[in-house]
C-alpha cells in the first residue's frame, strides 16, 4: 500500500467510518452550531474549536505530504515556510 492511500484510508476511517470508535462525521451529525459552540467548566474546547483544529491540521497535513510547504519543528510551536 502507498503512502497516500493509507493516509486517504485513515483520513476516512476517522471522519465517516464508525468502527471501534465513532467518526467524527457521525458524532457530530445533528449537532446544532449552539451546541457545539458550548464550553465545559475549565478550560476545555467546544466541540467547534475541536473540529476547527482536526480542519487546520488535516489541511496542513495534506500540503506537506503534497510538499507544499515544509514544516520546521520546534518545541513551542510549527513554523511553516
Amino acid at each position: 500500500m502507498q503512502q497516500k492511500d493509507l493516509f486517504l484510508q485513515q483520513l476516512s476511517a476517522c471522519y465517516d467510518q464508525n468502527s471501534w470508535f465513532v467518526s467524527l462525521s457521525g458524532a457530530t451529525d445533528g449537532l446544532l452550531p449552539e451546541q457545539a459552540s458550548l464550553k465545559g467548566s475549565g478550560t476545555s474546547n467546544s466541540i467547534w474549536e475541536i473540529v476547527n483544529h482536526l480542519l487546520f491540521y488535516n489541511h496542513l497535513s495534506k500540503k506537506i505530504f503534497n510538499n507544499k510547504v515544509a514544516l520546521l519543528y520546534r518545541l513551542d510551536y510549527y513554523q511553516i515556510r
